[in-house]
C-alpha cells in the first residue's frame, strides 16, 4: 500500500507546483515585456525631442531659444540613452561646434548619420542598419525655390 502513495503524493505535488509556476512564469515574462516596451516608448519620446530640437537649430542656428531647447533635450536624454548615443551625439556636437561654421556638409552629415544610427540601435530598429551605406541628414527650412517665391 505504501509503495502506491509516494507515486501519488509526487503527481500532487508535481501538478500542483507547475500549476503555480506556469502562471507566475508567464506573469513575470509578459510584465518584462511591457516594461521593456514602455521603457522604449519613453526613450523614443525623449529621442523625438532631441530631433526636433536639433532640427530648430538647423533652421535658425542663430536662435537662442533653439540652442537652449536642444540642450535641455540632450542632457534629459542623457538618463536613458546609452553611452554609445551619448558619445555619438558629443561627436557631433564637438564637429559641428568646433567648425566655427565652417564643417564640410559631409563630415557634418557623416558623425549626424551615426548619432541617428546609435539612436536606432538602442530602440532596436530592425533590420540592424549598414554602417557603410546608411545615411542621414537634416533638412533645414524651404529649399531655394520657394524662399524666392516669399520675396
Amino acid at each position: 500500500m505504501q509503495s502506491s502513495v509516494w507515486p501519488t503524493a509526487f503527481t500532487v505535488i508535481g501538478s500542483v507546483l507547475v500549476g503555480v509556476a506556469v502562471p507566475t512564469l508567464t506573469y513575470y515574462f509578459t510584465r518584462k515585456k511591457e516594461i521593456e516596451a514602455d521603457w522604449r516608448k519613453r526613450k523614443l519620446e525623449h529621442y523625438n525631442e532631441l530631433l526636433s530640437a536639433i532640427s530648430d537649430v538647423a533652421i535658425d542656428n542663430n536662435s537662442r531659444d533653439a540652442h537652449l531647447r536642444m540642450a535641455q533635450a540632450f542632457n534629459t536624454v542623457g538618463l536613458a540613452a546609452p553611452q554609445y548615443v551619448i558619445d555619438a551625439f558629443l561627436a557631433f556636437w564637438d564637429g559641428i561646434s568646433n567648425s566655427k561654421g565652417h564643417i564640410l556638409k559631409e563630415e557634418h552629415d557623416l558623425l549626424l548619420s551615426q548619432f541617428i544610427r546609435a539612436i536606432r540601435r538602442d530602440i532596436g530598429i530592425l533590420p540592424i542598419d549598414e554602417p557603410k551605406t546608411f545615411a542621414f541628414r537634416l533638412l533645414g527650412g524651404p529649399p531655394p525655390s520657394i524662399q524666392d517665391n516669399n520675396k
